[in-house]
């Protein structure tokens, strides 16, 4: 298996390499560990960042085994797996947060750690569903997927937890797109219709969209979303 690579007393270093099937449970550092003094079934407060360009940065309670070894919840686990299968050669690294309790800080990362795990996940997914369901930009088609934006029609702050992650309360667009229809400049009619703000009329040449652009499909589920960005979000 890789080799543990301890960065300082409370970090150290998660290669891929080996990971094939096991993606619950990851061994810790031994001299982190001890240092941090793990004990079998506590939680503990860690961040756990992969290379900058994966773009996951996690700070949440984690559960320690009898192994000392750290265990991730299935939410997580369906997220960085395909990373890890596709990134063999990469690594994340783990940091322990609550060393210290009098430490300032530690109290806002408990407050927040859940939070930004569980909206990192759902983000994931809710993305995922949007490329599986529309598989191009649902107005022009462009199946450039890397630059295609997952877009809520109800916007994410607005929603509840269940809309968040509904696929028929998103888009998947191109960069310009996603910018106009987050700031309300753009919406659709019910038959899928673009409807341009009064803000943009004069310039829609310029921004490459006409009023013959269309949705590509659409359906019932999709229609109280878009109802709420008309009636609150767009610009009229």
């Amino acid at each position: 298996m890789a080799r543990l690579e301890k960065i300082n007393n409370t970090t150290w270093k998660q290669p891929f390499r080996d990971r094939k099937k096991e993606f619950h449970l990851w061994g810790s550092h031994s001299e982190v560990a001890k240092y941090c003094k793990f004990l079998d079934g506590t939680k503990r407060l860690l961040q756990i960042q992969f290379e900058n360009h994966h773009e996951i940065d996690i700070i949440d309670k984690f559960q320690i085994t009898s192994g000392k070894e750290i265990s991730f919840s299935k939410g997580f686990q369906d997220l960085i797996k395909p990373i890890i299968l596709n990134n063999p050669d990469s690594y994340f690294l783990i940091k322990v947060l609550d060393v210290n309790s009098e430490d300032e800080n530690t109290e806002l990362f408990v407050t927040t750690g859940s939070a930004t795990v569980k909206t990192r996940i759902g983000q994931a997914k809710f993305r995922k569903e949007l490329i599986d369901y529309w598989k191009a930009c649902a107005v022009t088609g462009v199946d450039l997927i890397d630059i295609l934006m997952a877009s809520h029609i109800k916007p994410w702050a607005e929603s509840t937890d269940l809309e968040r992650i509904d696929k028929y309360n998103g888009f998947l667009l191109n960069p310009m797109l996603d910018s106009l229809f987050d700031k309300g400049l753009i919406t659709f009619s019910d038959i899928g219709e673009i409807i341009f703000s009064p803000l943009i009329e004069d310039f829609c040449n310029d921004l490459g969209v006409d009023d013959k652009s269309k949705l590509s499909k659409i359906e019932k589920q999709h229609k109280i979303y878009l109802k709420y960005h008309r009636d609150n979000v767009f610009q009229s």
